[in-house]
C-alpha cells in the first residue's frame, strides 16, 4: 500500500514559462543604468553651477529687456503721433533723448556736480555729529558700542611701529601710500564693471528694440508647436506688464524728485536738488530705495537741528505713502498685480544672491514670474481663471506676439508641406 503522503506530494511546476536572463546581460543594463544617471546628474549639476555664476550677466540681460521695452514704448508713441514706421520713430526717440540729456547737463549740470561734491563732503561731519549727538542717550551709546564701528585707539604707537617710523624714509608714509593705491585699485575695478554692466544694458536694449520680432520669434520657437500660440499669449502680457511698471516708474520717480526738492527747500535743508535728484533715482527701487535716499537728507538736516531732520523724516514718509497708496496703484492697478511681501522677499533674496542689481530689478523679475505662474500653471492646468493682460483683446502687446507666434507656426506648416 502506498504512502499517502507520496500520492499527495507533486513536484512544484512553475506557472509560466518565463526566460531566465543571462547574468553578463543583466549587468550591462544595470551599467548603462548607472552611466545614464551619473550623466543626467552631472549635467543638472553643470546647469547648476552655469546659472549660478551666469546669474549676473542674466540680470544685465534682463535690465536690457527693460531698456528695449522702455524705448519700444516711447517708439510706438511716436509712431502713433507721427505714422513712422517702428525703426525710424525709435530713431526719432534716440534723437530726443540725446537732445533732452545734453539739455539737462548744459542747465544743470554745473549745479548738480556742485552740489554733489559738496555733498560728499558734507555726509562725514554729518555722520560724525550723528553719532556725537547719539552718544549723548543712554540707548544711543548702547547702540554704537554694540553695533557701530569701533572707536579709534586712543595710545600712542608702540615701540614696533616706531622704530619702523623711524627707519622708513617716507617718514610711516609708505604704508599710507600702499592703502592708497590698493583703495584707487579697487575703486577702479568697481568703476570698469559699473561702465562695462552698463554698456552691456544699453546695447543689449537697443539690439532688441530695434528688432523686437527677431527675438521674439526665436523665443517663440523654443516651445512645442502646440503652445507656441500660448507662448505668444504669454510673451505679450509680460511685456504689457513690464511696460506698465517702467511707465509706472518713471512717472513715480519724476514726482517724488521734484516734491523731495521742493519740500527740502521750504524746510531750508541746503543742497536740496541733488537730494531730490538722490530721492527720485532711489525710487527706482520699490521699498528700500526710499530709505537710502532718506538717510543723506535725514544727516544733513540734523546738522542744523533735530527739529529739523524729524522734518525731514515726516516728509520722506508722507511722499512715499502718497506714492505707495495713491500714485502707483493708479497708474499699474491693471498691469502689475504683485503681492508686497513676495516683492519684498524677492528683493532680500536676490539682494544677497547678486547684490545691488538683483535689489533693483527683483520686483519687475517677480511680477513676470507670478504672471508666469497664474497664466501656465494656474489657468492652464488646474484650470481656474484669473484676471490677466492676455484676457483684453485691445492689449497691443498680445496681439502683436500672438502675430508673430501665428507667423512662426505658419511657417513651420510651409516647411511641412514642401
Amino acid at each position: 500500500m502506498a504512502n499517502p503522503s507520496e500520492e499527495t506530494h507533486q513536484p512544484d511546476r512553475p506557472a509560466r514559462n518565463i526566460p531566465s536572463t543571462p547574468a553578463p546581460e543583466r549587468e550591462e543594463r544595470f551599467s548603462q543604468k548607472v552611466l545614464l544617471a551619473s550623466v543626467i546628474g552631472m549635467a543638472v549639476v553643470a546647469l547648476f553651477l552655469f546659472l549660478w555664476y551666469s546669474v549676473y550677466v542674466l540680470f544685465l540681460l534682463f535690465a536690457g529687456v527693460l531698456v528695449a521695452i522702455f524705448l519700444r514704448a516711447l517708439a510706438e508713441l511716436v509712431s502713433h503721433f507721427t505714422r513712422l514706421s517702428h525703426r525710424w520713430s525709435l530713431g526719432v526717440v534716440l534723437l530726443l533723448l540725446a537732445i533732452a540729456l545734453s539739455g539737462f547737463w548744459w542747465l544743470a549740470a554745473s549745479s548738480l556736480m556742485k552740489q554733489a561734491v559738496e555733498l560728499s563732503k558734507s555726509i562725514g561731519p554729518a555722520w560724525d555729529n550723528f553719532q556725537d549727538q547719539a552718544r549723548d542717550t543712554g540707548f544711543g551709546r548702547f547702540a554704537l558700542d554694540q553695533f557701530g564701528p569701533a572707536p579709534p585707539p586712543t595710545t600712542g604707537p608702540t615701540t614696533a611701529q616706531a622704530t619702523e617710523g623711524a627707519s622708513n624714509p617716507l617718514g610711516g608714509g609708505g604704508g599710507m601710500l600702499d592703502m592708497l593705491v590698493g583703495r584707487f585699485g579697487g575703486f577702479l575695478t568697481t568703476l570698469m564693471d559699473l561702465i562695462a554692466a552698463i554698456i552691456v544694458v544699453l546695447f543689449t536694449g537697443l539690439f532688441l528694440a530695434f528688432d523686437p520680432k527677431q527675438y521674439v520669434r526665436g523665443t517663440i520657437r523654443l516651445v512645442p508647436q502646440r503652445r507656441r500660440m500660448r507662448a505668444g499669449e504669454v510673451l505679450g502680457a509680460m511685456g504689457y506688464t513690464l511696460k506698465w511698471w517702467l511707465i509706472g516708474q518713471g512717472i513715480t520717480m519724476t514726482v517724488v524728485s521734484i516734491a523731495t526738492t521742493l519740500g527740502l527747500w521750504a524746510l531750508g535743508i541746503p543742497l536740496a536738488f541733488v537730494l531730490g535728484i538722490i530721492a527720485g533715482l532711489f525710487n527706482f527701487i520699490p521699498n528700500f530705495g526710499p530709505l537710502f535716499a532718506m538717510v543723506p537728507a535725514t544727516l544733513l538736516a540734523l546738522t542744523i537741528s533735530p527739529g529739523k531732520a524729524l522734518a525731514v523724516v515726516g516728509l520722506f514718509v508722507v511722499l512715499q505713502n502718497v506714492e505707495g497708496n495713491l500714485l502707483t496703484p493708479m497708474i499699474q492697478r491693471k498691469s502689475v498685480d504683485l503681492p508686497p511681501a513676495i516683492g519684498i522677499i524677492s528683493q532680500i533674496l536676490l539682494g544677497i544672491l547678486v547684490g545691488a542689481v538683483g535689489l533693483m530689478l527683483a520686483w519687475p523679475l517677480a511680477a513676470v514670474v507670478v504672471l508666469g505662474v497664474k497664466m501656465l500653471y494656474v489657468e492652464d492646468v488646474l484650470g481656474d481663471e484669473l484676471p490677466t493682460p492676455d484676457d483684453d483683446w485691445r492689449t497691443s502687446e498680445v496681439r502683436q506676439a500672438k502675430r508673430e507666434a501665428g507667423k512662426v507656426i505658419a511657417d513651420e506648416k510651409k516647411d511641412e508641406t514642401d
